[in-house]
């Protein structure tokens, strides 16, 4: 599980830390089942949960995340050009000279 020495975490507990939230929040999961599926208490599992510094850490990865995933422009861009393939192919070549 995540061990924390003083404010240090390391990436690999991060990614545990990520894992216990996202299955709290995203997937609903219940602190008792987390504690079976990590092997620690449930106790451990809503302390981690409770690391204010941590949160902060993760909501602004998952900010960042969401931002990345769901920008408009390469969206719409990434569609537009599944519609007119031949008029992106013509804007690239234009951009490119």
């Amino acid at each position: 599980m995540v061990e924390v020495v003083g404010d240090r975490v390391g990436p690999a507990e991060l990614v545990r830390l990520a894992a216990v939230a996202r299955r709290f929040y995203v997937d609903g999961r219940s602190k008792l089942e987390l504690a079976e599926e990590f092997g620690v208490s449930r106790f451990k599992i809503a302390r981690l949960l409770d690391q204010p510094d941590l949160r902060t850490r993760l909501g602004e990865q998952g900010r960042r995340t969401i931002l990345q995933t769901f920008q408009l422009e390469p969206n719409v861009r990434a569609f537009a050009s599944t519609l007119w393939p031949e008029w992106f192919a013509k804007e690239e070549a234009v951009a490119s000279v």
